[in-house]
C-alpha cells in the first residue's frame, strides 16, 4: 500500500462552530484488494469537530469480509469500517451498526477489542442490575483472552458498498474471506 497522495487541502468554514478553522484533506491510497480509495478528513482546531470518510473509487458492489483471530499476532491485522459498514463479533455477541452519523474508521483488532470494552465498561455503569453487570464483567474477560491470544473470534464486517476491508499481517491472508452479496 502506498502512502497516500494528497490530492486537495483547505480550510473552510467549520459546520459547528462557523468558524473558518476546519481543515479540509483529501487523500488517495492504493490498498490491496481494495483499489483506489479517497479518505476524507476535516477537523475544527476551534472546536475539535472531526469528520472522516473513505470512498472506493472503484464500484466493488456489498461484500462480507470475515477474519478469525486465534493469537496474539492476528489482533494486529488492521481494520477500515466505511460508514455503511456493520462489523460483528458474535462470540461477544456485539453488532456495531452504521447510524445516520456514522463515521469511517481506521483501526485494528485491539483497537477495535478496546472500543468494545469502553462500550461495555459504560453499560455496566449504567446497569441498575446485578444480572447484567455480572454478564458484562464476563464479556471483559473474554476480551482480555481474546486479547492475549488465549481464546478465538471472529471479526465480521458486511458493507452494501464494499469500502470496508480488513488486512491481515503479513503472511496470515488466507486466513482473510470475502463473500461478494447483493444488498
Amino acid at each position: 500500500m502506498n502512502y497516500g497522495t494528497s490530492v486537495h487541502e483547505s480550510i473552510e468554514k467549520c459546520p459547528v462552530c462557523g468558524l473558518n478553522k476546519l481543515h479540509k484533506n483529501e487523500v488517495i491510497y492504493d490498498v490491496p484488494l481494495l483499489g483506489q480509495v479517497v479518505i476524507f478528513s476535516c477537523y475544527c482546531e476551534a472546536c475539535g469537530y472531526r469528520h472522516m470518510d473513505i470512498v472506493s473509487m472503484e464500484l466493488k458492489g456489498g461484500r462480507r469480509i470475515s477474519y478469525v483471530v486465534e493469537d496474539e499476532e492476528d489482533i494486529y491485522a488492521k481494520i477500515v469500517r466505511a460508514p455503511t459498514a456493520t462489523i460483528k463479533v458474535p462470540e461477544l455477541g456485539t453488532t456495531i451498526r452504521p447510524g445516520p452519523a456514522a463515521q469511517a474508521f481506521i483501526t485494528n483488532v485491539e483497537g477495535l477489542m478496546e472500543r468494545i470494552r469502553d462500550a461495555i465498561e459504560m453499560a455496566i455503569r449504567w446497569s441498575e442490575s446485578d444480572e447484567e453487570k455480572k454478564q458484562g464483567l464476563a464479556y471483559l474477560k473474554k476480551i482480555e483472552e481474546i486479547l492475549n491470544g488465549n481464546e478465538k473470534a471472529t471479526i465480521i464486517i458486511e458493507d452494501p458498498l464494499g469500502n470496508s476491508f480488513i488486512i491481515p499481517p503479513k503472511g496470515r491472508e488466507k486466513k482473510l474471506k470475502i463473500e461478494y452479496m447483493e444488498y
